[in-house]
């Protein structure tokens, strides 16, 4: 909260600018980094605890594997691709809420001294506006990882999807800002003064 308290304390006197793109490419590997992390961990559980399970497994299950390998497996069972779909975006969701609500910012935004604010009033994004951002760039960007190894045309499609977003701040009516922003409108801007 530190962040928008010192981003509300300087709005009269300070001009907000957009968020720098390499500063925002540095935000994203970082947070991108912690996110491949969680993924990894909380699979890798579930699978020891015998939620996730290829197929049919008989007699010995010892076949179990994370979440993100059976996903995309020729024999894994329907479900299986949706759970995964619903996960990866319910992490990425929960990441970006709790980082901003708890912190002001995500962890790669704190370091690289970017916010979240509202597009008119630059007041911090609501957690509705927050939510419906996220989901924007999750929902096809999971998609992605989910069927990676299982159809490049479906995981290049997800990602080809993503990238179109962002290249739609190229256009002069989106002011800088890609899809995500423009749908739950939002803006990413540099805080100043610096963070601790």
């Amino acid at each position: 909260m530190r962040v928008m308290r010192d981003l509300r304390a300087e709005r009269d006197t300070t001009v907000v600018v957009g968020g720098r793109g390499l500063d925002r490419f540095i935000a994203r590997l970082i947070d991108a980094g912690m996110l491949v992390v969680a993924l990894y961990i909380l699979t890798g559980i579930a699978a020891r605890a015998g939620l996730i399970r290829e197929g049919d497994p008989g007699p010995d299950a010892s076949d179990d594997k994370p979440l993100a390998l059976v996903a995309w497996s020729p024999t894994a069972l329907p479900w299986v691709a949706f759970m995964a779909l619903f996960v990866f975006v319910a992490i990425f969701v929960l990441y970006e809420l709790i980082s901003h609500r708890v912190l002001g910012a995500t962890p790669g935004k704190r370091r690289t001294q970017l916010a979240i604010v509202d597009s008119v009033s630059r007041a911090p994004a609501s957690t509705p506006r927050l939510t419906l951002r996220t989901l924007v760039w999750a929902i096809p960007l999971s998609f992605g990882l989910v069927t990676a190894f299982d159809s490049l045309f479906y995981s290049w499609g997800s990602f080809g999807v993503v990238f179109a977003m962002y290249l739609w701040s190229r256009r002069e009516d989106a002011r800088g800002r890609p899809f995500w922003d423009v749908v739950a409108g939002t803006r990413v801007v540099t805080t100043d003064p610096p963070l601790p």
